[in-house]
């Protein structure tokens, strides 16, 4: 039952950076700007660590102990990166429509 915690709670990784940039989007001025750029990496750090603690939990009640963790994160990065670069390479738009002015 941990190590299915494990799993789906590494899931929250690619969940939570999106949450906050959708909570972000909605909040307007320099209070968006704080979630996505202080509210992000402090709710990534409280679910690292929420995972790490229910890994110890596997860790010492499991009698063969696997690396549950550092497979479903491995798993996370790799569907991360496929991801974004799905999004980056077939949804991309082809840019702002307003030229940049360097100054």
């Amino acid at each position: 039952m941990l190590a299915l915690i494990i799993l789906l709670g590494s899931g929250g990784l690619i969940a939570a950076p999106l949450v906050c940039l959708w909570l972000a989007s909605r909040i307007a001025g320099t209070a968006g700007l704080a979630v996505a750029v202080l509210g992000c990496p402090a709710v990534l750090t409280a679910w690292g660590f929420a995972l790490a603690h229910v890994n110890r939990a596997y860790l010492r009640v499991s009698p063969r102990p696997r690396p549950v963790l550092e497979l479903s994160v491995s798993a996370v990065v790799v569907a991360a990166v496929i991801g974004l670069l799905i999004w980056t390479l077939l949804l991309g738009s082809r840019g702002p429509d307003v030229p940049l002015r360097v100054s």
